[in-house]
């Protein structure tokens, strides 16, 4: 297949374009990319933002050499499922879940 002169002159001339697209688009990946991991570490730990930029502030938060400390940590499992307001399973109600899929 043949390219024309006019298809390799255009595509020369558009191609600045593109990079110049392809860098502003990886940049907001990187941007949403960084930002979705912060929220879920914060998630993981059970912190709000705030509480993250001014722990110094909650002596709750602050342990006896001045460092962050996890007060409201219960764990990575039910820190995601407080998050996303999910009710977690009581004891009786696993066992229950366990006796009907092993009957």
């Amino acid at each position: 297949m043949f390219l024309s002169v006019y298809t390799i002159n255009n595509y020369m001339e558009w191609n600045w374009l593109y990079k110049l697209y392809m860098a502003i688009m990886v940049f907001f990946e990187i941007t949403a990319g960084s930002l979705f991991i912060g929220g879920m570490w914060l998630a993981a730990v059970n912190l709000t933002t705030n509480e993250y930029l001014k722990h110094k502030k909650y002596k709750h938060l602050v342990d006896e050499n001045g460092k962050l400390k996890y007060a409201f940590n219960q764990g990575i499992l039910n820190n995601f499922l407080d998050y996303f307001h999910i009710k977690p399973l009581q004891e009786e109600e696993i066992s229950d879940q366990i006796m009907i899929t092993t009957i």
